[in-house]
């Protein structure tokens, strides 16, 4: 019966949404055109125009190349959860082969987001300090080709408790004393007095999900599986987020 309860649970709460709030829209009917955006290679092409809902890349000879577009976004770190997609439109002689995005936090060293596709909006969970997001499309052009990035879209999700420390959601002492999450080698240990349940969440920084569990009272996760590195443990109650922090294992 309680396996049960928790697997319900752990399914109900698996499918709360994690883009809500528009942070930034560009391009198509938003209202907001590509001004401000970086292009790193724009010498690539013959000609870079910036019109009123997109931004078209030329280029003379053709070729198989990448189209680079970035921007810094304010207040990015202040979301728990993203949205992003890019669209880049083949105007002619040319094809659009693939389109990754990429988030930074200081605009050079760069994380590339898992399962991106062009005019797909991809979902990741994370907690870091990012503040910077670039799509790179590799792109075939024949002779006189042209493509145009004409749509971005960017969602997130505030949480539900929020503070001024960079690795913890703890501003209420309620919440500070019901759970405690600290990892021991290749274990991640939670130790709470809450007679609740909830949802124990693990992502990689970017974005991917390593395990998800409903849970009733304190508990070790085994993640002698995983590679080494930082992960975000999410704990979620009443169908919302109420603490979250990075880990290193």
């Amino acid at each position: 019966m309680r396996r049960g309860l928790l697997l319900s649970l752990c399914l109900f709460l698996g499918g709360i949404a994690m883009a809500d709030e528009v942070i930034l829209e560009c391009g198509q009917n938003s209202g907001n055109n590509f001004n401000g955006w970086a292009i790193p290679n724009y010498h690539l092409f013959d000609r870079v125009d910036f019109h009123e809902n997109s931004i078209e890349f030329y280029r003379e000879v053709g070729g198989n190349l990448p189209i680079i577009v970035s921007k810094k976004v304010d207040d990015l770190s202040e979301y728990l959860n993203l949205s992003i997609l890019f669209n880049f439109q083949a105007n002619y002689n040319a094809e659009v082969v693939m389109v990754t995005y990429y988030l930074s936090e200081d605009g050079f060293n760069w994380v590339a987001v898992e399962e991106s596709r062009n005019n797909k909006a991809v979902e990741i969970s994370h907690y870091s300090d990012y503040t910077y997001v670039k799509a790179i499309a590799n792109v075939l052009m024949e002779e006189d080709g042209s493509v145009s990035c004409d749509y971005f879209k960017l969602e997130g999700k505030r949480p539900a408790l929020a503070s001024n420390d960079s690795n913890s959601w703890l501003d209420d002492e309620k919440t500070a004393a019901t759970f405690k999450v600290f990892p021991f080698r290749d274990f991640i240990n939670i130790e709470t007095q809450s007679e609740e349940v909830y949802q124990i969440q693990i992502t990689s920084i970017t974005g991917k999900i390593i395990y998800r569990e409903a849970q009733l009272g304190s508990t070790r996760i085994d993640l002698d599986n995983v590679s080494k590195g930082i992960y975000i443990v999410t704990i979620i109650q009443d169908n919302q987020i109420v603490q979250s922090q990075k880990v290193a294992l």
